[in-house]
């Protein structure tokens, strides 16, 4: 008899714990769906209430006015930028639109200028990995890979008239079996994203990783 309630007493234990995992492992999956939807009305909200003080072919990249700001940038400083950009085309629907890393990078450029920094006081550099590199397709191979032009072509002409310099990574490049030729011609490659990286954070510029999810 005491066997049998012992027994009974384990299983009901392990039905017990069974039930007390699966509610921990619950909001998990929930946090990370509240976290995607909230990075989604951001972009929403930004789109919505914007000014563009710069960079205007992006949608997303531009600057929520704010009221009674008393933390100023000092116009007469170099702001030298280094931004680490990475996120890639999920889809087909999302290779219509500009690449989000990139929208975040005009949005990084419209905030200092809408904030008081010249424009002539700011460098910018981008360093290119990963599935972003698909964005720098040229627009032909962009084409033929998404049956649409590349969206961001016009965002990289008004990157370049202010003087932003992009460097592609060549290991991410060999992994991937993507050429020079195929991406755009003003791109330059580095042996290694970790090369400017390094080498413009040691110059001055502030490393920023790009993070749009």
């Amino acid at each position: 008899m005491k066997r049998l309630a012992l027994m009974a007493f384990v299983f009901l234990f392990i039905i017990i714990s069974a039930q007390a995992q699966s509610a921990t492992i619950t909001p998990v999956t929930s946090t990370a769906r509240s976290t995607e939807s909230r990075f989604q009305a951001f972009r929403t909200f930004v789109a919505s209430q914007a000014i563009y003080p710069l960079i205007k072919s992006s949608k997303y990249s531009g600057v929520v006015p704010v009221e009674k700001v008393n933390e100023k940038p000092d116009a007469n400083l170099k702001y030298k930028l280094l931004m680490d950009v990475s996120t890639g085309i999920k889809d087909n629907l999302a290779a219509k639109e500009i690449n989000d890393g990139l929208a975040e990078v005009a949005r990084a450029i419209n905030t200092h200028i809408a904030a008081g920094v010249p424009k002539n006081n700011l460098e910018v550099v981008v360093v290119v990995h990963g599935g972003a590199l698909k964005s720098f397709y040229t627009n032909a191979l962009y084409k033929e890979k998404y049956q649409t032009d590349n969206p961001n072509t016009v965002l990289f002409q008004e990157l370049q008239a202010i003087g932003v310099k992009f460097t592609a990574c060549g290991q991410s490049m060999a992994f991937q079996n993507i050429t020079p030729e195929q991406l755009m011609p003003w791109l330059k490659t580095a042996l290694s994203a970790q090369i400017p990286i390094s080498t413009y954070q040691l110059k001055g510029y502030v490393y920023k990783k790009i993070e749009t999810e």
